[in-house]
This record gives C-alpha cells, sequence and structure tokens, in this order.
C-alpha cells in the first residue's frame, strides 16, 4: 500500500549511486532523483561543466502516484524525465564570474551539441495493488531501477540526431505547427466568410473542449436584422459575389444544360429572384457557419490528439 511518498520511494529500491538527490514533492505524493549523462560519444548531449570538470546538468526524473485514480486495483504512475542544471536552479542565469559557475567555454559546447528532449510517461505504468509491484500496461512486472532504466535510455537517445524519439518529436513538431496555421485559417475563413467570431476564442483549449454553435457571435456592424431574423451582410456580400461569378463563368464558357436554363427563368422574374435570393442566403447561413465550426472542432481534436500522442514518446 502506497500512503506517501516514502512508500512511493520503497516500492522503486533505487540505488543511490545511480539515482540520487531523492526529493520528496510537498503537494503530490512522489518524489524526483537525478542522475549523471553517459559522457560522449554515448551521449551526443554534453553538459556544462565549471571549472574543476564536473557537470552542472543532470538527468533529473520525476516520479508520481496517482492514488486517486486507482482502477482495477491499479494506480497510476506518471514520469517525466527532462534536463536540470544545478546552477540554473539557484540562479536566475550563468554568471561566469562566479567560481561555482559552469564555463563559458563549456556552456557554448553544451549549446552546439546536441539537447535531449524531455521525456513524459502517462498511462503507461502502474502499481499493481495485488501483486504489490509495478506493472507496464500489459500487466508484465519490472522494478523501479527497470523502470527509470527505460525511461533514462530514452532520454539520452533522443539526443542522437537520428533516434526515434528525435524524430518523433520533431515530427509532431511540423504536423503540430500545420494544426495551428489550419486552425487561424479556419477562424479566419469563420469572419470573412460569414461576419462571425467565437465567443471563447482560445489559444489552447482544454480536453475534450469543443466549439458550440452558441459560441459564434457576428462581429460588430456586420449584421442586419430582417423580420426578427439576423443575416450577416458579409454572407450576403460573398453569396451576390458567387452569383456574379457563377453567371461570368457561364457566360463565358456558354453551357447550357437544364439548371442553367431554369436559373435564367428564375432571374427573369424579379419576386423569384428574390424569394431564391432569400432562400440561398438562408440556406449559406445556416451551412456555412456550421462547416467552419466543424472543421475548427476536428482540428482542435486533432491537436488534442496529437498531444496524447506525444506524452507517450
Amino acid at each position: 500500500m502506497i500512503n506517501n511518498a516514502d512508500d512511493l520511494y520503497k516500492i522503486f529500491d533505487l540505488d543511490d549511486s545511480e539515482y540520487n538527490n531523492k526529493v520528496y514533492f510537498d503537494h503530490d505524493l512522489g518524489f524526483s532523483v537525478r542522475r549523471k549523462y553517459p559522457n560522449y560519444p554515448e551521449c551526443r548531449y554534453i553538459p556544462p561543466q565549471d571549472k574543476d570538470g564536473n557537470p552542472d546538468t543532470v538527468v533529473l526524473i520525476a516520479i508520481k502516484y496517482e492514488k486517486t485514480e486507482i482502477k482495477d486495483d491499479k494506480g497510476p504512475i506518471s514520469l517525466r524525465v527532462s534536463t536540470f542544471s544545478e546552477y540554473l536552479y539557484k540562479n536566475f542565469d550563468y554568471n561566469f564570474d562566479d567560481d561555482k559557475c559552469p564555463t563559458r567555454e563549456s556552456v557554448i559546447i553544451s549549446k552546439n551539441s546536441f539537447s535531449p528532449y524531455e521525456i513524459i510517461s502517462i498511462g503507461e505504468f502502474f502499481f499493481d495493488r495485488t501483486k504489490k509491484s509495478i506493472v507496464d500496461m500489459q500487466g508484465d512486472k519490472l522494478t523501479g531501477k527497470n523502470l527509470l532504466d527505460i525511461l533514462y535510455k530514452k532520454h539520452v537517445g533522443s539526443a542522437h540526431p537520428l533516434s526515434k524519439t528525435r524524430i518523433k518529436v520533431r515530427t509532431f513538431q511540423v504536423v503540430f505547427s500545420c494544426l495551428e496555421k489550419f486552425l487561424r485559417l479556419a477562424k479566419w475563413g469563420l469572419t470573412f466568410f460569414t461576419g462571425r467570431t467565437l465567443k471563447n476564442d482560445l489559444k489552447t483549449p482544454p480536453i475534450g473542449f469543443k466549439y458550440k454553435h452558441e459560441d459564434m457571435l457576428y462581429t460588430k456592424d456586420e449584421y442586419c436584422e430582417v423580420m426578427g431574423w439576423k443575416v450577416s451582410m458579409r454572407e450576403g456580400r460573398m453569396l451576390s459575389l458567387l452569383l456574379l461569378l457563377s453567371c461570368f463563368v457561364i457566360y463565358c464558357t456558354g453551357w447550357n444544360n437544364v439548371f442553367i436554363r431554369m436559373g435564367k427563368h428564375i432571374l427573369y422574374y424579379p419576386l423569384l429572384s428574390l424569394a431564391f435570393f432569400i432562400l440561398a442566403t438562408s440556406i449559406y447561413d445556416f451551412l456555412m457557419p456550421r462547416f467552419l465550426l466543424l472543421i475548427i472542432n476536428l482540428i482542435i481534436k486533432m491537436r488534442l490528439f496529437l498531444i496524447k500522442k506525444k506524452i507517450r514518446v
């Protein structure tokens, strides 16, 4: 049974010679430990060093037990592996006049080396209260040291330019950046084509967030009321432009089919033309905003899907 951070640390049963500097969390049930980076070329990342040659930056591994989310007698264990600078933890920036500060040369060398990526693991490892052991998603047992070794090697390996983790993260960054651009484009399209904006335009929507139709608001001075019905003036202009463009294309190409002949008859009668325009505007007003809102929600869903996938690097 894990009741506090010390119980969790005992479950991991770590050797202080490798994973040291244990620190218990104040507000979460968990702890952190540190481990040195391997020497080059085993690790492509070169930590800054002080004048005595001691590395300043180490690997920080944070372990948290989700006691409130126990399911099927299994409690999730979340882990984060990242770089940790001893000097920058206590100081705002490097002060090369300070004897405890890494040397300027070593900092430059470190910045020119490949930095490892942060590794986050959520929902992949658990403490099985029945087996009284740490298990993976398949239910296989593993020791605390084995678990930390797996994530440590993955973090260290991410510093290699051709590592699977590095390629995966870079791919994620490119795809995520494209989705960000598509999201901005869809929001711009919502304003440009329908004269609407989003009430809660969140840059980073929370997990499960979804815009509703009520979240769409008309931009200022972009609508008029006709018999109690709000009509976007921009929609009217866009629809008129589309109709004029269609007429121009038909005239230039000489197309002639049943729909075009029907359109000519409609345009011949003013009242029928007005009725057709009102009907077309109402259909446009109903479909276009909902279509663009669907696109926006789909992009948000894809972004959240990518974020969840990135967690399991």
